[in-house]
């Protein structure tokens, strides 16, 4: 089992932490150094043969010896750090050296990352302090106190040009032509081949061939790929140990072909680059600044993102730990200190089944939530080619730890808000994807194994079915034949992981004393030995890495559910189950469901398809959207037991409650306690009246047992995973699936749209002029967009309405009302946009919806009613109230001089904008908060602002009734992407 951590070249301390500032909290003793006399080396692995079980079970120390010698660290090294020990941690000078033949300072390259010393002597001792700084005006341009080095501050006048080249950068002509084609290549995933054709299709454009555009991009970007060679069946990356070896360990393919070329490479593009091109860009390190906003406006017992949670929290502050030997630093003690959060996940290109590759992304979770799942944010790493999933994943990650370490230590940057060097330090604090990806990660055996659970200890029970070697983990399995222990599990008292357990069986794993032992602890524990990832003290196993809710839900939990009622879930008899739903019934309900896509706005998102096409997948989205919009109302009466609805519904209200934008202690003990009461009516049966016991899912039948697999317990530790990491939109999938093939061209060309503030000249559309569209001081929240009609007559009902709003509003009497409404001239506008997020409405009257459009007309509203209208002898009492309509108009309704001086409007005159809707007539209210209505209702006026969301609607056949889904309220407050 191979051990990667004692070949992790641990980055040395850069200059710029030479020296600890003077106001760093916390000791600052110096880490322990080994003496030379001491240090020894392992011997390298043999070429052709796996590093042996005594190599590979070496300690992990990051020690200078290791640092000292490794190939990458020396003077001479192509490598991307320095080759400064750990010596120089508590150094109070600037070391360089002293010999003739090296007078320079090192230069330092952004664009790479990469940063070469001066010769220096290979004895620490040899290096003379007093010759390092002799001249007085060079020692004075170091401030006391200061984390960066004099050589930092000799550079600082290069960065601040180059920032300010950026802020207003010119290229040539020629190379804004070549950019303008390369982005329409990338955004439109051209072949190379087509690109290669412009130069021919424009004769002007002066555009390079493929190969030389490839150059110049590289060029502008700053940044090329680290190439790896790897197994060409993508079992190990040729890193760490595995780096001269000929063949692969696993399943000895050559490495080489005939002519001594690698068979296939690994590219990794640096992370480091691209936090500092980050930070010098004023724009984006001004987004930037929201870690520490969101910080300032904490508020205990709320969790609004992933800073809320405990582990950010316990973090924040903390001293900085690598391999857990500390080190002169400390957890988000600098406001631009960057929390990282890493995603992987396997996927077929091509829609292949049978193969696939690995990407593996970077979100910037100091970017706000809005941003940072923009594609241009995301920060793409590279992509395991595959064909087939990686044996040892670690050696992949090889050269983003390498980077984190160093970036945990600190790394020179230029800041572009303060116009000065700093110290960059960023932190990986969680880690997501599917099951199996995660697994990689953490090194576990996954969701088959005996002990499949990365959150909790408990066993699994194996499939009575013949040669089915799965594992499942039912709560209870006390009528199993193997008479398992526990033979129940106490949903409230699972044995939960520790990190320190988890890095303890992991060790015993890595380090058993034979291959049999080391098996049979693996089988044990679910671990197969110590992840690479836990060389870094930003990182807790297992809270650092929740399931995530993309999978777990949207592609398992739900189409498992489906399967079941229309009685297609695998090796289960399903003849006479209360839960099948006929097919005739799931076919009107398939049918139901399309048509409401007509009737869901654009705004809640993509257009759900019939989920009873087989021919017709749906989407991890598109199975959001059905479960929380639609499937509530079209379900309802369907089942021939209403406890499976009840089941369903209960599901629906937790699952909203998991997406709300922000989530209460309050709820997430609801959380918790709602999905141990789900879990076990899933897997239980009741009794219920004369004796008879209704039969759920599972019913504790061990020939059911398929019914319990991980994805079914995994729920149980949703609530614990959102205390810890924030609510379930923080570390979710979804940006992962935008992804494709084009992964080194997209990086840098996001790099140049970065550094050469390109966004706008590379955006490829026409500018939005906006042309028509209208604000209004009075209501700064509103774009009032056409089509618009100007000064005309109001229909007679619409006259009769706006006369009587201005009765109401303003106390006139009807007979002044109506004179100074036949004499006014109104605009109206057929759409409104409601600005900071909001919606797009349309005005039914003034836009026509095409045969094939969505319906965003329906909107809800507030309207202040007098609770006692109905008892004469009361006083009035306003409240306000949720109402629903369709919109009809937008009418203008501009206050004079001569109309105030009836109406006597406070701060005089003014503008009104006035919302016309045809209410309708809600007949009943569904338990998850939707209204239904058959018939619409009169006529209402209510000031703008008072109109608040659009709604959608979707019909059920079988009440004859519409029911008003409310996303803003009832459902899910964050939108599935």
């Amino acid at each position: 089992m191979p051990l990667f951590m004692q070949y992790i070249h641990f980055p040395l301390v850069p200059e710029c932490c030479a020296q600890l500032p003077v106001d760093s909290p916390g000791p600052q003793s110096p880490l322990p150094v080994p003496s030379a006399a001491s240090d020894t080396l392992p011997e390298p692995p043999n070429n052709d043969q796996p590093p042996s079980p005594a190599l590979c079970m070496a300690d992990l120390r990051a020690d200078a010896l290791l640092l000292r010698h490794s190939s990458l660290f020396q003077p001479d090294s192509d490598g991307p750090l320095s080759s400064r020990g750990f010596e120089t941690l508590n150094s109070d000078t600037v070391e360089t050296s002293d010999s003739d033949d090296s007078e320079t300072a090192p230069f330092f390259d952004a664009g790479s990352g990469s940063e070469s010393d001066m010769s220096l002597g290979s004895d620490p001792d040899e290096w003379d302090d007093e010759s390092l700084c002799q001249d007085d005006e060079l020692r004075a341009l170091e401030t006391e106190g200061s984390a960066l080095s004099l050589w930092d501050i000799l550079g600082e006048g290069f960065e601040i040009e180059a920032a300010s080249v950026a802020s207003g950068n010119k290229l040539t002509e020629a190379d804004m032509n070549l950019l303008r084609a390369w982005t329409l290549k990338v955004e439109e995933r051209l072949t190379d081949k087509a690109f290669d054709r412009f130069r021919f299709a424009f004769h002007n454009s002066d555009l390079p061939s493929i190969k030389a555009a490839k150059t110049r991009v590289a060029f502008l970007s700053g940044f090329t790929p680290e190439i790896y060679d790897c197994c060409v069946n993508s079992c190990v990356c040729y890193t760490g140990p595995y780096a001269d070896c000929r063949q692969c360990p696993h399943c000895n393919e050559d490495r080489f072909d005939r002519s001594g070329r690698p068979r296939k490479h690994f590219r990794y593009l640096p992370l480091i680059p691209c936090l500092r091109t980050a930070a010098a860009n004023v724009s984006y390190a001004t987004k930037m600044q929201y870690r520490t906003k969101h910080d300032q406006s904490y508020t205990p017992g709320i969790t609004t993102d992933i800073f809320g949670g405990t582990h950010y929290r316990h973090l924040k502050g903390k001293q900085v730990e690598i391999d857990d030997r500390p080190i002169p630093s400390w957890f988000f003690n600098d406001p631009r200190d960057i929390a990282l959060g890493l995603s992987t996940d396997g996927f077929g290109p091509h829609k292949s089944r049978t193969k696939t590759s690995w990407p593996v992304i970077m979100m910037n979770y100091n970017l706000p939530p809005d941003e940072r799942i923009h594609d241009s944010n995301v920060i793409e790493l590279g992509e395991i080619p595959g064909p087939k999933k990686p044996w040892d994943a670690d050696s992949f990650l090889y050269p983003l730890v390498q980077e984190l370490v160093q970036l945990a230590i600190g790394v020179a940057a230029f800041d572009a808000l303060t116009k000065a060097m700093f110290v960059l330090r960023a932190f990986l604090i969680v880690a997501f994807g599917d099951i199996p990806a995660v697994s990689m990660l953490m090194k576990m055996k996954g969701h088959n194994a005996i002990c499949p659970c990365r959150m909790c200890s408990i066993l699994g029970v194996r499939s009575l079915t013949p040669r089915v070697t799965t594992h499942y983990v039912p709560l209870d399995r006390s009528q199993h034949p193997s008479n398992p222990e526990p033979r129940v599990y106490n949903p409230d008292e699972l044995p939960l992981r520790t990190h320190d357990e988890f890095m303890r069986q992991a060790r015993e794993v890595q380090f058993a004393p034979s291959e049999a032992a080391q098996k049979e602890l693996s089988r044990k524990y679910g671990i197969k030995g110590v992840p690479l990832l836990s060389v870094l003290g930003s990182l807790s196993f297992p809270l650092s890495f929740p399931f995530d809710f993309m999978h777990l839900i949207w592609e398992n939990l739900l189409p498992n559910l489906i399967k079941l009622w229309t009685g297609k879930f695998k090796d289960l008899n399903h003849v006479d189950e209360p839960y099948v739903l006929t097919p005739t019934v799931w076919e009107a309900i398939g049918t139901a469901s399309a048509a409401a896509g007509s009737t869901m706005p654009s705004a809640f998102g993509s257009r759900v398809p019939n989920p009873a096409d087989g021919s017709i997948k749906l989407t991890a989205e598109t199975t959001a959207l059905w479960t929380l919009y639609i499937a509530p109302t079209l379900l309802l009466n369907r089942f021939k037991n209403a406890k499976f609805y009840k089941h369903f519904v209960s599901l629906v209200k937790l699952l909203n409650l998991c997406m709300q934008f922000e989530i209460t202690d309050s709820q997430i003990d609801e959380l918790r306690r709602g999905f141990r009461d789900w879990v076990v009516e899933y897997e239980s049966s009741y009794l219920v009246t004369c004796g008879a016991r209704l039969r759920l899912y599972y019913r504790h039948d061990p020939a059911r047992l398929a019914l319990c697999p991980l994805t079914i317990h995994a729920l149980l530790h949703i609530a614990d995973s959102i205390a810890a990491i924030g609510p379930v939109w923080t570390a979710w999938a979804f940006p992962m699936e935008r992804l494709d093939n084009y992964i080194l061209e997209r990086s840098q060309l996001k790099h140049i749209k970065l550094l050469y503030n390109l966004y706008e000249e590379l955006r490829l559309r026409a500018p939005a002029t906006g042309t028509g569209h209208v604000s209004l001081p009075e209501y700064p929240l509103f774009v009032f967009m056409p089509p618009q009609t100007p000064h005309e007559r109001l229909p007679n009902d619409i006259h009769a309405k706006i006369v009587g709003w201005l009765v109401e509003e303003f106390g006139v009497r009807p007979s002044t009302a109506q004179k100074l409404v036949r004499t006014t001239c109104f605009t109206q506008h057929g759409k409104v946009r409601r600005l900071e997020g909001g919606d797009t409405m349309s005005a039914s009257d003034l836009v026509r919806r095409q045969e094939d459009g969505r319906d965003a007309t329906f909107v809800r509203y507030d309207r202040f009613v007098d609770k006692n209208a109905r008892f004469k002898n009361k006083p009035v009492e306003m409240e306000r109230r949720d109402k629903f309509g369709q919109l009809l108009r937008v009418v203008i309704v501009p206050i004079t001089a001569e109309m105030d001086a009836h109406l006597h409007v406070d701060g005089g005159p003014r503008t009104y904008a006035l919302a016309v809707i045809r209410t309708v007539k809600i007949e009943k209210r569904h338990s998850l908060g939707m209204s239904y209505y058959s018939q619409m209702g009169p006529v209402d006026v209510v000031d703008l602002d008072a109109v608040r969301f659009v709604v959608g609607r979707v019909y059920d056949p079988s009440q004859r009734l519409w029911a008003i889904v409310d996303r803003s309220d009832i459902l899910a407050s964050t939108q599935v992407q």
